[in-house]
């Protein structure tokens, strides 16, 4: 299975529905299944448009929780490749 990189730029995958709720939370819907993000989870799922690359993600996120980008790009590559080992975002090709 190919990991993600710093420079891959990852997209919902096409059989997921993103709903942005006024409480800022973000929901997935993929076929019988709902995932809800809040927080930090929710900014970096609100990134991933499929022109960003998770470096770029990471830096969105550093400048918002005015961190730098290296503390949390191990955790934001983390969070990515667990959404996409759930089939729920995937890599632009």
């Amino acid at each position: 299975m190919r990991r993600l990189s710093i420079t891959d730029v990852p997209q919902i995958s096409n059989n997921v529905t993103m709903i942005n709720q006024q409480s800022g939370d973000v929901e997935l819907h993929s076929f019988h299944k709902i995932f809800v993000f809040s927080g930090t989870s929710a900014t970096i799922i609100k990134n991933i448009d499929g022109v960003k690359n998770v470096g770029e993600i990471v830096e969105v996120l550093g400048s918002i929780y005015s961190s730098k980008g290296s503390a949390i790009s191990e955790d934001v590559i983390r969070f990515i490749q667990e959404m996409i080992d759930k089939k729920i975002i995937t890599y632009v090709e």
